[in-house]
């Protein structure tokens, strides 16, 4: 039997095909970490875990997830990328303490609506690079709606357009990765008037024409960010998001811990809100 007062389990990289069936009776389980594992499915009563603020289910064989995870109310991470996922559940949209979701590297064709916006959770960083994307239609609320993201990556999908009532609804984006997908232009002037906090923008490897390829030159030029492959370069480390999560109680003393994850070298305190920076995110001098 499970110890029911367990806040942390990590079963990653295992032989996994399922989970135990008495898994919803960790009420206390803060981190579930299944990892490279084989598992095709998540069982329904998953959502029993009240508790949960990170789940991690990264590279497995999911096909879908349980609408169950919309009851995981405490959840702030959900890392579901490399599975062979072709929707996200509508349920997510609910989840009022989720700031980071992870679900690069599936065969997705679109995105819940109302993931972003006065409704949906407070998301700071999204990932979706190596789907299947053909829009990045996410706001699904209604006009004025902004949104709290500050990383988006979708890399590598079938993208035709960037939709400039999207970019109005990310105020606070920094990092914009959009390489390797299909669009022909840019909303250059939503990318100079409603972006300020734009650092990164990649569009490398689109088909852009004239008109696309002179707005990434202006955007750049008067925003000073980072646009071409070469610039990147000078960074060395190329894109990539960290996040370091809200501190965890993990001796359940009922104060927060040190973070969980530290992804970046001066994280060893334990910082009041989640702080999210990206490798590479620095405007040009």
């Amino acid at each position: 039997a499970l110890n029911e007062s367990l806040r942390s389990l990590d079963l990653h990289d295992n032989v996994l095909d399922e989970l135990p069936g008495d898994i919803a009776q960790l009420g206390r389980l803060v981190t579930l970490d299944l990892s490279a594992n084989a598992l095709e499915s998540l069982p329904d009563d998953l959502g029993g875990l009240s508790s949960l603020r990170v789940l991690d289910v990264r590279s497995n064989a999911l096909t879908e997830l349980p609408p169950s995870i919309g009851n995981l109310r405490e959840l702030v991470e959900l890392r579901c990328a490399s599975n062979a996922l072709r929707a996200l559940p509508g349920e997510l949209v609910g989840l009022g303490g989720l700031q980071l979701l992870e679900a690069q590297g599936n065969r997705l064709s679109g995105l819940p609506d109302g993931l972003l916006g006065a409704g949906g959770p407070p998301l700071r960083a999204l990932i979706v690079d190596d789907n299947e994307l053909s829009s990045l239609g996410l706001s699904g609320g209604s006009a004025g709606d902004e949104s709290d993201l500050e990383i988006l990556h979708a890399a590598f999908n079938s993208i035709e357009a960037l939709d400039e009532a999207l970019v109005a609804a990310l105020p606070k984006l920094r990092v914009l990765d959009i390489r390797g997908n299909a669009l022909s232009t840019l909303p250059e002037s939503a990318l100079l008037e409603r972006a300020p906090s734009l650092e990164v923008l990649a569009a490398d490897g689109n088909p852009l024409n004239d008109e696309g390829a002179a707005a990434l030159a202006n955007v750049g030029a008067q925003r000073a960010v980072a646009v071409t492959e070469a610039e990147r370069e000078e960074c060395e480390v190329g894109l990539g998001a960290s996040y370091a999560p809200p501190c965890v109680d993990d001796d359940g003393d009922g104060e927060a811990d040190v973070n969980r994850v530290a992804f970046t070298e001066d994280a060893g305190g334990c910082p009041s809100s989640p702080r999210l920076s990206t490798l590479c995110a620095i405007k040009s001098s």
